[in-house]
């Protein structure tokens, strides 16, 4: 038995496929959970999540920059 996730983004026409196989007696709650983690270290779903609607070039660079600036700061926090 297989599980797949297939997400088809419109904006880049890329497809996204996560597939685990299930091993000889697996529980599904288990399989799901390994799914769910594969696609979380992937990033799949921050993927998908950030397709949802379209975002101007400025927005994304705004973004982008915010994150640059918050960055140093956690670090310098995390160092105590």
């Amino acid at each position: 038995m297989k599980f797949s996730c297939k997400d088809y983004l419109l904006q880049e026409d890329k497809n996204i496929v996560v597939e685990i196989k299930i091993k000889r007696g697996e529980s599904v709650e288990k399989a799901l959970r390994r799914l769910k983690k594969k696609m979380d270290k992937e990033g799949t779903m921050k993927e998908i999540r950030g397709h949802r609607y379209f975002e101007k070039p400025s927005e994304k660079r705004r973004r982008k920059a915010a994150r640059a600036r918050m960055g140093p700061r956690l670090n310098t926090r995390m160092s105590y």
